[in-house]
């Protein structure tokens, strides 16, 4: 099996499909990884739970104070 006959592509650029099929025919597609530079994904850290929680008691306060004002000036006008 060599790229001319389309059935395992050669060195170079491998597509999604073309990886996928190799996968999926039991062959070990860790030889077309380049292991050298592995592409590293940074995630930005998880927020701490009781700052969620802060957050959200914060918006749930201003609400009440939004409604409270919007009543108040229901009330005048």
């Amino acid at each position: 099996m060599n790229s001319a006959s389309g059935n395992k592509p050669g060195k170079g650029t491998l597509t999604g499909d073309q990886l996928d099929r190799i996968f999926d025919e039991g062959e070990d597609v860790l030889q077309y990884a380049d292991l050298e530079h592995p592409i590293v994904e940074h995630h930005p850290p998880r927020e701490k739970p009781e700052n969620i929680e802060a957050r959200q008691q914060a918006n749930a306060h201003e609400g009440k104070v939004f409604t409270s004002i919007d009543d108040l000036m229901r009330d005048l006008g």
